[in-house]
């Protein structure tokens, strides 16, 4: 019978790398921009966000903790955007309550376009409602973000009166804002520890043939 030999360390490396490699993709958990991922879903209609008044559209994380890669939104501002702010906030009662993260600003379009926002690795739990809250730190300037055609959920838009970290929100319409939002799964703790266990394997497997290669060789050079 022949002997079935399984190369242990090399399985366990392959998994490690597999799981790590898997884990790694951007994935689009929230879309109201789009109906496939590329065909636009905006409508004529904008809302004005100013620093008085920052209108948000609700997200809902996937199944997997996350941060997040990228958030585009439709729209345009006729100053370039450079006072422009995009913020995740936490939610609360089905409101914004709390600046989670602010991501980095693209140099906004001065007509109607996509733009798209740079997160900045904060990771955000699970299955979790947050809120994308765009604003304008110059008062007398504003950008403007278009409405989506899709009905999707959740859909709930608000608006504050005050300030972008405090004051009172309502709800303007159920009409949802053209978004998308790209997020990365952050591997568990597990993937990390079968990670090390494979890079240990494969220190191991290395040294194991550099020892063979070594008796060998003194093999070789002895007396006849």
């Amino acid at each position: 019978m022949k002997k079935l030999t399984v190369n242990f360390p090399g399985a366990v490396l392959a998994l490690a790398l597999g799981i790590g490699a898997g884990t790694a993709q951007a994935t689009i958990i929230f879309d109201s921009l789009t109906s496939d991922g590329t065909t636009l879903t905006t409508t004529g209609s904008f809302v004005s966000s100013t620093g008085s008044s920052p209108f948000g559209q609700a997200f809902t994380t996937g199944a997997l903790v996350s941060t997040i890669d990228s958030i585009s939104l439709y729209g345009y501002s006729l100053s370039g955007g450079s006072t422009t702010t995009l913020k995740i906030y936490s939610d609360l009662g089905g409101a914004p309550s709390a600046v989670v993260e602010t991501l980095t600003n693209p140099t906004v379009t001065t007509s109607a376009g996509t733009n798209t926002f740079t997160g900045t690795s904060t990771v955000l739990t699970a299955s979790t409602t947050y809120w994308a809250v765009l604003a304008n730190t110059d008062n007398a300037k504003s950008t403007k973000w278009y409405y989506s055609s899709q009905a999707v959920s959740p859909s709930i838009l608000g608006y504050e009166n005050g300030d972008t970290e405090a004051g009172t929100w309502g709800v303007q319409q159920s009409s949802a804002l053209a978004m998308q939002v790209n997020a990365s799964a952050v591997p568990e703790p597990s993937t990390y520890v079968l990670a090390g266990v494979g890079l240990a394997a494969l220190g191991w497997m290395r040294r194991r043939r550099n020892s063979g290669a070594q008796t060998g060789s003194t093999a070789g050079l002895m007396p006849a």
